[in-house]
């Protein structure tokens, strides 16, 4: 395979998008929109208010920052059970606990756990894909990037397995955002993106 043709996709057709995206990705009101949904994600929040399965993920948070993978990989695991009991089996609530679950194991080097994790995490997400575009997208997203980090593991023999198979989830975003929202959309220009660095950590 090519950078120029991948899976069939002829990559030239999206170079215009492509190049506008990397000018917004560089454009100093983006940076600092993003800077300040940051500054909003990491207020404090209310534990009076929270159900169980956010004080779990509150505890988790505090055990991955401090190292303690495999405690928080124990609390991370109960706030997904916590999270299937209260709200299905296919709920996308899930996957903010999932996607901490695999950070957990990554740190471990558990990567037949993380394998496990990772396919539910896809199950999940594939699950919501009719129901709301825009959740698969941003959850399509964060599970690229659990695969990226499995990747650049040097102790991990199956880094090259990661690679491609984030490479393919960004491909599956771009056939997505094509069959919604047109062959020449905007959206389609950080997926290519991430579609050529991929390849270029390949190569």
């Amino acid at each position: 395979a090519t950078v120029g043709s991948f899976m069939g996709i002829n990559i030239h057709k999206h170079m215009p998008v492509l190049a506008l995206a990397v000018s917004l990705l560089l454009c100093p009101a983006v940076l600092a929109q993003n800077t300040q949904t940051k500054v909003a994600e990491t207020e404090a929040p209310n534990h009076f208010s929270q159900p169980q399965f956010e004080i779990l993920m509150d505890e988790g948070r505090t055990l991955l920052e401090n190292n303690l993978f495999t405690e928080a990989e124990k609390v991370f695991a109960e706030a997904v059970q916590n999270i299937k009991i209260n709200y299905g089996l296919d709920s996308p609530f899930q996957l903010p606990a999932v996607n901490l679950l695999g950070k957990a194991l990554i740190a471990q080097g558990s990567w037949a756990a993380l394998d496990r994790q990772l396919a539910y995490f896809e199950w999940i997400n594939d699950s919501n894909y009719n129901k709301d575009i825009e959740v698969y997208l941003r959850w399509t997203e964060v599970l690229s990037r659990l695969y990226l980090a499995a990747a650049a593991d040097i102790n991990n023999s199956a880094n090259a397995h990661y690679l491609v198979t984030a490479k393919n989830l960004n491909w599956r975003a771009v056939s997505a955002i094509e069959s919604t929202f047109g062959e020449q959309s905007l959206r389609l220009a950080p997926w290519l993106y991430n579609i050529v660095l991929i390849h270029y950590y390949q190569s």
